[in-house]
């Protein structure tokens, strides 16, 4: 069994943790540490000896504890022979390795007031769709460092972080239970050439788990610190080579009631995002909700996506990193933020209340049709004698409108769709679309949006308004030349 672990040094040295398979103690096995950041840590008698773990058919329960520290275990991997074992920490390496290319190829010192996440007060992205809600697309997901510590009320806790060079971050320490009754924020920020650090001070007033979180003041820069943990002026934990990055965008509607934030369209499909939401109490504010990923009671699977659904009404900015430190580089991720529940389920009774998110209001001056060609300023329906793409040939009239508009229906399928066409009887009913290549920079979503009639844009997954309105989905365009 081997582990890849937050490894700190402590007291009593490298961080050292005991293993429990289905609640029996494995003795004489132990997880032995020997540097103080990630690191893959192999299961080992005291002799340092490789240790087999008895396990049972079914579902088996492997726990890690120790006596003085939190494990901060990001996953366990089982081998059936030693020469599979081993966790290789080279990924880690380079991605640390090009950290410090990047600080020293850069010139750190020069203050840009409109480069920090708070003051980008508006998404890069804009669409002519009216939207309700800030986003922004295919931002590049980074790790950066969060640890568990559970601490007792009334002890003095110091956060301090150093040996940044002159890397400006944020230092986060919020209840892991109640986020937004305990939360605490340090920025670390200077316009000297020296070297950079800070420390948060906090007195704890519940006892419970808290977590600590570093993270970029600047848009998707990179850093890397010491983190030291200190309890009533006792060190108890040191990490270094902690990783700092990340990146999000301002929150433009904050509403009265349930707004949704996630993230979604992960590239590649491994990538797992974490959410941070932070309060508008000061610039940088305090975390105040927090997920992983997210598991509703609707129909879509987010996967590893990150979803939060608050009536928070004081939230001024969406924050993304990694759950990943093994994998740090490479990955994608889409941004939503402040959207409002969806509201039109009653007309399609497949369409989960948890699936609905409205993206736009209701209007009388624009319908499905026309969100798909990506016009909010009037009403299109190919079948209309009046309309530019009429054809007594309804599919021909279809057809047109659609390769007109940047699209095909040749070579389209379920895998390469941009819009989805619907029947009910044969007879053509409505028009859906997802994110796509043609316009790449129109919000469409975590699945599929449609403008049903009338009714409010909403977000929903591929099939949802299959029923007795609309049908289901008859064909499919995708953009051209693709």
């Amino acid at each position: 069994m081997d582990t890849w672990v937050s490894s700190s040094l402590t007291g009593k040295g490298y961080s050292e943790f005991s293993v429990s398979v289905n609640d029996k103690a494995l003795k004489d096995a132990t997880l032995k540490s020997s540097v103080s950041t990630w690191e893959g840590v192999p299961l080992t008698d005291r002799k340092g000896d490789f240790v087999r773990i008895p396990l049972k058919a079914g579902v088996n329960t492997i726990s890690l504890s120790s006596s003085l520290l939190l494990p901060n275990v990001e996953f366990i991997k089982l081998s059936l022979n030693e020469a599979n074992r081993g966790i290789s920490d080279e990924g880690f390496k380079k991605r640390l390795e090009e950290i410090a290319f990047e600080r020293e190829h850069s010139i750190p010192f020069i203050v840009d007031p409109t480069s920090s996440i708070h003051r980008d007060s508006q998404p890069p992205l804009k669409s002519v769709g009216a939207e309700e809600y800030s986003f922004t697309f295919n931002q590049p997901l980074l790790y950066s460092t969060y640890v568990d510590y559970y601490f007792s009320a009334g002890e003095n806790v110091e956060v301090v972080t150093s040996n940044g060079g002159a890397y400006e971050h944020v230092i986060h320490l919020f209840s892991k239970s109640y986020p937004a009754s305990y939360t605490w924020t340090q920025m670390v920020y200077s316009k000297d050439r020296g070297t950079l650090g800070g420390t948060l001070s906090a007195l704890i007033p519940v006892t419970g788990i808290y977590r600590i979180f570093l993270r970029s003041y600047r848009q998707f820069s990179s850093g890397t610190v010491t983190l030291t943990i200190k309890v009533n002026g006792t060190t108890i934990s040191i990490q270094t080579n902690a990783p700092i990055s990340g990146g999000g965008i301002r929150v433009t509607n904050k509403g009265t009631s349930i707004n949704n934030y996630f993230t979604c369209k992960l590239s590649p499909s491994g990538a797992d995002t974490y959410l941070w939401l932070e309060d508008d109490t000061n610039l940088p504010g305090n975390i105040i909700a927090y997920n992983d990923s997210y598991s509703g009671t609707g129909d879509f699977n987010w996967g590893w996506a990150s979803r939060i659904k608050t009536n928070l009404t004081n939230v001024a900015a969406g924050l993304v990193s990694s759950y990943s430190s093994y994998v740090p580089l490479g990955s994608t991720f889409d941004l939503y933020l402040g959207i409002r529940e969806g509201d039109i389920m009653s007309y399609f009774p497949n369409l989960k209340a948890d699936d609905a998110i409205r993206s736009a209001p209701s209007s009388s001056t624009y319908n499905c049709i026309s969100w798909t060609i990506n016009r909010i300023n009037y009403w299109e329906w190919p079948l209309n004698p009046s309309s530019s793409y009429y054809n007594a040939d309804p599919l021909k009239a279809f057809d047109l409108c659609y390769t007109s508009n940047g699209y095909t229906r040749t070579g389209a399928d379920s895998l390469n769709a941009a819009v989805a066409l619907w029947a009910l009887s044969g007879s053509f009913t409505h028009g859906s679309i997802t994110k796509n290549t043609y316009l790449p920079n129109v919000p469409h979503g975590y699945d599929w949006e449609s403008k049903p009639g009338s009714l409010s844009r909403t977000l929903h997954p591929r099939h949802a308004l299959n029923g007795s309105s609309y049908g289901s989905i008859l064909y499919y365009y995708k953009p051209q030349y693709t």
